[in-house]
């Protein structure tokens, strides 16, 4: 059976098991559904056990899901969301489980079977029950087994034991590279039961950082909304260094990652532009290991032709940028650059024969 890109939603069914779907011995792929707003065991005057709110497996069963939305599901019994009785082996791969509830185990149950979470998130789902309401976001009961890895089991509740994740004592689960946060249990636990975190990766937090430039510093106190985790801010403005650079506020023209009003730069003619940022803007510098702009240091400029192209430098600037220097003190407007002539091989300003034998001499492969 495959079910693909289909919505099951708004089933109910009061006295029994499975209030979406009801598998048995049945190993179905659920590919990218949404399993919303089902109900299972809830019935005026009924004994309240009904599990799997969303969806129910029992005997026999290798089901996989993936991609799903299972959310908003009831279980007056086991597993809001999911429940995996007992002989079936359930596969739960990049899932949000949010918002269900169950008596036991609010998104995800299993009750001597097997249950594998894999990429998935498990927020908001609750265990209800007055009675062992246990196991907020994942309930394993009764001999069951199950891995958990690279999952978010946040901000679930449980009446009893586990906020966040339960394990009674004859079953077996082991995590890894999972975060647990903000779930609340009427024990004070998150976790409650013998979990297996030797593969390392886990983060279990009393309340969840929102950290969405993966910085380690929660948002809500964070003053760039970059990579930012120093939280730097040399000049005071409540922006950090980082935003400050990559937004515009601050210049940074030696380019070493600090706004360039909290270093000393030089600003040889004062006018409050420093002089890295004069020269990376234009100003010219015939020595640039000096790093000082020419008009600060009495040099003698004149004008200067490279190509068609006329700019006013000195004298070793203009042979650094092999043009033809016009000497100190002329200006470009009496300087005579040769116009851009493609032709013009010799560089007198016309195309003429000397142009055409130079070509002719020069005629055949190139070396």
């Amino acid at each position: 059976i495959q079910l693909i890109d289909n919505i099951i939603s708004s089933n109910d069914c009061p006295e029994g098991h499975g209030g979406g779907i009801r598998f048995y011995s049945s190993s179905p792929n659920i590919l990218n559904c949404d399993i919303i707003d089902n109900t299972s065991g809830i019935a005026p005057g009924s004994a309240g056990t009904g599990g799997g709110g969303g969806l129910y497996f029992h005997v026999n069963c290798d089901p996989f899901i993936s991609g799903c939305l299972i959310s908003g599901n009831m279980a007056a019994g086991n597993g809001g969301g999911i429940l995996a009785y007992f002989g079936c082996h359930v596969s739960v791969v990049d899932c949000q489980i949010l918002g269900n509830s169950a008596a036991t185990g609010g998104g995800l149950a299993s009750v001597g079977g097997a249950m594998n979470v894999n990429g998935s998130s498990v927020l908001s789902n609750a265990a209800v029950a007055n009675a062992n309401g246990s196991g907020g976001g994942i309930a394993y009961l009764s001999t069951s087994d199950g891995v958990i890895e690279n999952c978010q089991i946040n901000l679930n509740t449980a009446v009893e034991d586990g906020g966040a994740l339960y394990v009674e004592s004859d079953s077996t689960v082991s995590m890894a590279n999972s975060l647990i946060c903000g779930n609340q249990g009427g024990s004070g636990e998150q976790v409650t039961g013998d979990v297996d975190q030797s593969p390392g990766g886990n983060t279990i937090a009393i309340d969840c950082l929102v950290d969405d430039d993966e910085d380690g510093v929660d948002e809500e106190v964070d003053n760039c909304n970059l990579y930012n985790p120093d939280q730097l801010d040399c000049n005071g403005n409540g922006i950090g260094d980082v935003c400050d650079l990559a937004y515009g506020i601050s210049q940074d023209c030696d380019t070493n990652g600090i706004p360039d009003e909290c270093e000393q730069l030089s600003d040889c003619n004062g006018d409050g532009v420093a002089d890295v940022c004069e020269i990376a803007n234009g100003a010219l510098d015939s020595n640039p290991a000096d790093g000082i702009p020419d008009e600060c240091q009495g040099l003698a400029l004149g004008a200067c032709c490279i190509g068609s192209e006329c700019v006013p430098t000195t004298l070793l600037g203009c042979a650094s940028g092999q043009g033809i220097y016009y000497g100190d003190g002329v200006v470009c407007a009496d300087a005579a650059c040769p116009l851009n002539c493609q032709g013009d091989v010799s560089g007198d300003g016309q195309v003429g024969i000397v142009d055409l034998l130079t070509v002719i001499d020069g005629w055949g492969f190139c070396p």
